[in-house]
């Protein structure tokens, strides 16, 4: 009986083989996932470069999930992911983008929050006022790779030719608030006979060198936070627009001053350059004050040939508010992904205190997590000890609430708007801050209106 049983059972599975029963199943496919670099930085051969040794390190480690990154100019990137939205080709993940980026596709990404309290992941090595400029009513959209706080640059050389204390490092120093800045400024701008603009006999129709750059970035609601002006620019609900109110005003007037009443400032505007600004007015060695963010450290090669340059804080404003404008950039995952869980592991990798460490090396930022800053400044003041690099660090306790970049209505429009607003004060096109303000107001509360009348259709 049990022979019989044996021989049976060989038979049947003989029989299961001719006719062609399944092989067992193969070692399942990894999954791709495909990062979208153009919103930001990244493009640069040298971090093109970083970029692909990060995927070979990751796909070497990891034979479930392999990446691979792709990259546009930064010029084509509103297009271009437009494009692959419409196809249905959309990346898993774009990187690095910032608040801006985050917004002009706002209803494409995925909350983190899930992920984050699933997995218990700790965000408290996080700058905090980075992670909340990806942080949206509740929304996790990012978490912070990089950091680039706003500081005031300066041209040591001018200050000492002209015989001028230099500005203080010190965040709250006393005393230091625009007003000092404008007559430290005045200081420092000179016609061509050597008078500066404190001086009755100043010339100015002859100006050969200013006192202040103006601010760098072109975002308008940082600027008005300094002046105590509501940076949202709307109401709670973003119904209303609220451009004009006092702050809004008086942070136009100063722009407007800067130019046509002090003459500190150079008339410019952000789709012109001229001699003293060409996007780097420290870098032309006759502006002595810049107020700009870290990502000018691109810039430096060229400062340190040229002249002796240094740090300070960032004024306080009329009324005591200290703001010093913040650039973050982040991850963020496309709710089209097929494999948000895997994006999700890759962003966690990349995040990582070694692999952020490359990044944000590479992309000039800060490093997102406050255990890495030691590191930062260690190499900062090894390439270059003459600055004081504590006070980029020390920056970062002052950004703005909400960040100058975050979603409105109408996004793309009211950007526009207001970049044409804070460009006819620097420029000297307008005189009037408070006459600008209202007319911004009454151009974005039409853009708006029409937006909600719309909104979810």
């Amino acid at each position: 009986m049990k022979v019989s049983i044996v021989l049976s059972s060989i038979l049947s599975l003989f029989l299961l083989a001719s006719c062609g029963a399944p092989a067992p199943a193969g070692p399942a496919e990894p999954v791709k996932i495909t990062l979208f670099v153009g919103f930001g930085t990244g493009g640069d051969p040298a971090q093109i470069e970083v970029h692909k040794k990060l995927a070979d390190a990751f796909n070497a480690a990891h034979k479930d999930i392999q990446i691979s990154f792709q990259t546009v100019l930064n010029a084509d990137h509103v297009t271009k992911f437009a494009t692959m939205l419409a196809s249905d080709t959309v990346p898993d993940i774009v990187m690095p983008v910032g608040v801006q980026g985050v917004a002009e596709f706002f209803d494409e990404w995925i909350d983190l929050t899930p992920y984050i309290t699933a997995d218990k992941y700790d965000t408290s090595d996080f700058y905090g006022p980075a992670q909340e400029a990806h942080t949206y009513a509740g929304r996790v959209i990012g978490l912070p790779i990089g950091v680039y706080p706003q500081v005031l640059f300066y041209n040591k050389d001018l200050f000492d030719r002209s015989g001028v204390a230099y500005p203080p490092k010190k965040f709250g120093t006393a005393g230091w608030n625009y007003d000092a800045l404008v007559q430290m400024a005045k200081k420092l701008t000179l016609d061509k006979k050597g008078k500066n603009a404190a001086d009755p006999a100043f010339d100015g129709k002859a100006i050969v060198q200013y006192g202040f750059g103006g601010w760098e970035g072109g975002e308008l609601r940082g600027v008005v936070g300094k002046f105590d002006g509501d940076m949202r620019g709307f109401s709670a609900d973003y119904k209303k627009a609220i451009m004009n109110d006092a702050g809004w005003k008086a942070a136009l007037q100063f722009m407007a001053d800067s130019a046509l009443v002090w003459k500190i400032t150079p008339k410019f505007s952000s789709t012109a350059t001229g001699t003293f600004t060409a996007g780097d007015p420290l870098g032309t060695n006759k502006v002595a004050l810049w107020e700009c963010y870290s990502w000018a450290s691109y810039l430096y090669e060229n400062w340190n040939k040229n002249f002796t340059w240094n740090v300070a804080a960032i004024p306080a404003g009329p009324h005591g508010t200290i703001i010093a404008q913040a650039n973050d950039d982040t991850f963020a995952i496309s709710k089209h992904s097929k494999h948000p869980k895997e994006a999700w592991e890759v962003m966690k990798w990349l995040l990582d205190p070694p692999q952020m460490a490359q990044l944000t090396k590479s992309y000039g930022a800060i490093p997102g997590r406050k255990s890495l800053a030691d590191g930062w400044l260690a190499e900062m003041k090894a390439s270059n000890p003459k600055v004081d690099w504590d006070v980029f660090i020390e920056s970062n306790n002052y950004a703005e609430k909400p960040n100058a970049e975050s979603w409105n209505p109408a996004y793309r429009q009211v950007w526009d708007e207001m970049q044409k607003a804070m460009d006819q004060v620097t420029s000297g096109g307008a005189a009037d801050g408070a006459a600008v303000a209202d007319a911004l107001n009454a151009k974005v509360q039409g853009y708006t209106d029409e937006y909600w009348k719309t909104a979810g259709k």
